[in-house]
């Protein structure tokens, strides 16, 4: 049986980064948060043949963080520290519509953990997941109003044209990440779920680029994000990918989004397994 906490309101704010990645309002209902997201052309991979499995991340890191945050204290907000996810199966390009649903399993002083699943409108199970998250003092909920408007311009047209390799020797690569400021999450930093959209692509590309004579293709098996500190917009961020152990069959890449500064905002491991029948 699930643990019931007190409950806290978590307005819904469509800020830049809902509106570009397709999501449609959360909704809580005691501990339990749950989105849709629309997919379309702009997360599609280069080659048409399926989505990017990362872009689900803005929708993985709002519902598992708002549900998360149905349990925060009186005058406390949150922030991401971890992210998981398994994925199960993949996103098929003729899928419309994926369903996101968590809920708080742990929550002890300036700590809270949910656990969810993502699933295609069919049905299908996509992937688990699950978030920590980090409260601090906050005065009021920075959810202050609804933001953008559902029919508002979006900022993105393609995940792949915000990503361009600048780095390649031997496992290691290096790419731009091509900031807009509506990568912004309400806070002003760069969101969670985005980082979490481009490490996964990040790693991809490393893992099939670096098999020399035998191009693979890999699909994401796992991604474990941990978020250092907050990331900065301003300025191009950069990716690095390392290639940490590439078979036929499996790869491990280790990814940092790195600050203007130089300093790592992110750390991520992915592990990839190779496309079947590819």
């Amino acid at each position: 049986m699930q643990e019931l906490f007190p409950t806290h309101p978590v307005p819904f704010y469509r800020g830049p980064v809902e509106l570009a990645f397709g999501i449609q309002p959360v909704m809580v209902e005691g501990n339990t948060a749950r989105a849709a997201m629309c997919l379309g052309p702009w997360a599609l991979r280069e080659d048409g043949s399926g989505v990017h499995q990362g872009a689900t991340g803005v929708l993985v890191d709002d519902v598992t963080a708002y549900a998360v945050l149905t349990a925060r204290g009186d005058d406390q907000w949150g922030v991401s520290s971890q992210i998981s996810v398994d994925f199960h199966s993949p996103i098929r390009a003729d899928m419309r519509q994926i369903v996101c649903t968590a809920q708080v399993d742990h929550v002890a002083g300036d700590w809270g953990f949910s656990s969810g699943r993502v699933v295609a409108d069919s049905g299908e199970l996509i992937a688990t997941i699950g978030q920590r998250v980090k409260f601090f003092p906050s005065d009021e909920s920075p959810h202050r109003t609804a933001g953008l408007p559902a029919d508002a311009t979006t900022w993105l047209t393609s995940l792949d044209s915000h990503l361009e390799l600048i780095r390649q020797d031997g496992t290691h690569r290096e790419f731009l990440l091509r900031a807009d400021p509506g990568m912004r999450n309400v806070l002003g930093t760069l969101h969670g779920g985005v980082s979490l959209a481009f490490s996964e692509l990040a790693a991809r590309r490393a893992a099939e680029s670096s098999g020399g004579s035998s191009p693979e293709k890999f699909l994401p098996a796992s991604i474990r994000m941990s978020y250092l500190r907050p990331g900065i917009v301003d300025g191009n961020p950069r990716i690095t990918a390392e290639v940490i152990h590439r078979s036929r069959t499996v790869a491990t890449v280790e990814t940092h989004i790195l600050n203007p500064d130089g300093k790592a905002a992110t750390h991520g491991v992915v592990t990839l397994h190779k496309v079947q029948g590819a």
